[in-house]
């Protein structure tokens, strides 16, 4: 990947025809990546939308998209911090499959931790499926733990050294 060919900036409110595509072909992808109990139509993503753009314009979450210069600015991954209380931020990610093992996920990740921490989380957690591998091995890759099974998700943790660590 050409570092100048991907453009990483907030959410925002244009960014809603881009995002319903983008959940709904990860969606028909792979459904162990995402825990919608069936497709999200497009009310639910605007009304999703609403309330993620609410949350970064209060500074209160984080929500990263990835942006595809060379392929007509298209959006192909969405990485959101949500806060959880006492300093930790549930993480999600989404990226467009022909646009994974690039390293766009991980740089929206760390992004987007980079960010989180400096609006006051220093602990971040996911949730997986146990059946989705390629998440599993994302947040392994990324310096997260499995901290525990719930049910059939795992819990993966992850706590930056220190403030400032963007990326290593």
């Amino acid at each position: 990947m050409d570092d100048d060919s991907m453009l990483l900036r907030n959410i925002e409110g244009q960014d809603f025809d881009s995002l319903y595509d983008l959940v709904s072909s990860v969606y028909d992808d792979s459904r162990d990546a995402m825990f919608f109990k069936s497709k999200p139509g497009k009310d639910e993503i605007m009304s999703l939308l609403a309330i993620k753009l609410d949350a970064v314009s209060k500074k209160a979450a984080i929500d990263i998209v990835a942006i595809d210069k060379e392929n007509g600015n298209a959006l192909v991954g969405e990485c959101e911090i949500v806060p959880r209380g006492g300093g930790e931020g549930a993480v999600g990610i989404i990226l467009r499959r022909d646009y994974r093992n690039r390293s766009i996920g991980s740089l929206m990740l760390k992004e987007s931790e980079y960010m989180a921490q400096i609006i006051g989380m220093s602990r971040f957690i996911a949730e997986v499926r146990a059946t989705n591998a390629s998440a599993i091995y994302f947040f392994l890759k990324n310096g997260f733990a499995a901290e525990k099974m719930e049910g059939k998700r795992i819990i993966f943790k992850f706590e930056p050294e220190r403030k400032g660590n963007k990326a290593k």
